[in-house]
């Protein structure tokens, strides 16, 4: 989806990453700088998980850390992608910063891939969540089942 978008449908270059189309006020950027934080922090989320299923891989020492980096490496950089291309697709800034576009990411989603394509896109980003939820709900029981005195 990335690539399609900036391959077809680009309205700006990176320079637009570090511009801020008049969003800024006399008080500086703290709270866009903490808000930026937290969404790289839930790019990066869940490759705990790794950790919680340590005990089911044979040899664990080795492998958890190199499959956990490698999570990092590979989510992060597709998350990243994925963000890029969003941003880079916007066609008018100042209409999302104004407020007169209030679904930027709709909208350019609809532009590239029409309705149909916009519900596929949705269906798989609901498949992501479910899923990042199921295990996230498995590593809650297994810490549940770990912290639980043995029944004997």
């Amino acid at each position: 989806m990335g690539g399609c978008l900036l391959l077809t449908r680009r309205h700006h270059e990176l320079g637009a990453l570090f511009d801020s189309f008049g969003a800024g006020s006399e008080s500086g950027y703290f709270v866009a700088f903490l808000g930026t934080g937290l969404i790289g922090i839930f790019q990066y989320y869940g490759f705990e998980a790794h950790g919680d299923v340590a005990e089911e891989v044979p040899d664990p020492k080795r492998r958890i850390p190199k499959a956990m980096r490698m999570t990092i490496y590979v989510g992060g950089s597709a998350a990243t992608f994925v963000c890029l291309a969003l941003l880079l697709t916007v066609p008018d800034f100042a209409a999302v910063v104004s407020g007169a576009d209030g679904d930027p990411v709709t909208n350019v989603l609809t532009t590239a891939f029409g309705t149909t394509g916009l519900k596929d896109v949705l269906g798989v980003v609901l498949l992501s969540f479910l899923s990042s939820a199921l295990n996230l709900q498995a590593a809650a029981s297994r810490l549940l089942h770990a912290s639980t005195p043995a029944m004997t």
